[in-house]
């Protein structure tokens, strides 16, 4: 662990594979995925980095998320078949059923900060095409948004009213990110480009008001620009000599851009300090915890 301008990070090692998938509501708790076990399933971990506890020991591979009110979102097929379902993790050990119909495939589970909805990406319309649906946690209704494609969901609002969508495009190396009003039902698609660009990694300002994500889009290296949902135009935040990505937290209160730099990362708090690895090496999974204090990533070190 180290301690740099107030938020705390743990880098976890990629072999044995430990993957951070989220924090627990108060921060004090990580879920991991490994396959220390021999197969990809869920752990916890103390935020100080103590001994792994296994939370799942299924046929196949699971991964996860903490919900706010503590309890776990588990992700996982039947018979290798990929056709992901979603379930809550139960005190026993089993899974009680979320969101459960194997014929089709349910992905990329998406929280808000609040804990009121969940989103995810289905091919339930017609089998092929996915789609983004927002299901209330409390009630199970459900809002379908028609998108087409292999789209899968980048990211949802603080206030829980935006999500937004990302969708592979045909060319490699293409994608287009789409926003959907939870409230008047709208799909919006706001990254018209040409010639082909990559949209990652999407974090959202605390105010709901716009978000940031990494764009190729018109240059050589990404670079990190801002969507204003007001004036609906981007804007170029920040840009280096090596390609950026952006990570942070649901609510926006801690973001982390992320350099690749002769091959290897680096980490700097937006408006803050470089944060120091434990040696050089390539960062992946970048969580934060839902006040932004902690952040947590996988780490493969440099071998001598």
């Amino acid at each position: 662990d180290r301690d740099v301008t107030g938020v705390q990070t743990c880098a976890l090692p990629i072999s044995p594979l430990a993957v951070p998938l989220s924090f627990s509501p108060d921060g004090s708790t990580l879920l991991v995925r490994s396959d220390v076990s021999g197969s990809m399933q869920l752990y916890s971990v103390s935020a100080e980095v103590g001994e792994l506890r296994q939370l799942t020991d299924l046929p196949e591979p699971a991964t996860g998320l903490f919900l706010p009110d503590g309890r776990v979102l588990v992700e996982t097929d039947v018979g290798g078949n990929e056709r992901t379902q979603l379930y809550l993790l139960g005190g026993d050990g089993e899974l009680d059923a979320l969101v459960v119909d194997e014929r089709f495939m349910h992905v990329t589970p998406t929280l808000d900060p609040r804990g009121e909805v969940v989103a995810f990406a289905t091919n339930r319309r017609n089998g092929v095409d996915f789609d983004v649906v927002v299901r209330s946690l409390a009630t199970g209704e459900e809002q379908l948004f028609e998108l087409g494609g292999y789209a899968f969901v980048a990211g949802i609002s603080p206030d829980a009213r935006y999500v937004v969508a990302m969708r592979l495009g045909a060319a490699s190396g293409d994608s287009d990110l789409y926003l959907l009003d939870r409230s008047t039902g709208a799909v919006e698609h706001i990254t018209p480009h040409e010639p082909p660009a990559e949209y990652d990694g999407v974090v959202w300002a605390p105010d709901s008001g716009s978000f940031l994500a990494a764009t190729d889009a018109g240059r050589e290296h990404a670079a990190i620009e801002r969507y204003d949902l007001g004036a609906r135009t981007w804007t170029l935040v920040t840009e280096d000599a090596w390609g950026l990505a952006v990570a942070g937290d649901g609510a926006g209160r801690t973001v982390v851009e992320v350099a690749n730099v002769e091959g290897y990362s680096r980490l700097r708090l937006r408006g803050g300090e470089d944060l120091q690895l434990p040696e050089q090496g390539v960062v992946e999974s970048i969580v934060c915890s839902a006040d932004g204090r902690r952040i947590a990533f996988a780490c493969s070190r440099s071998e001598e």
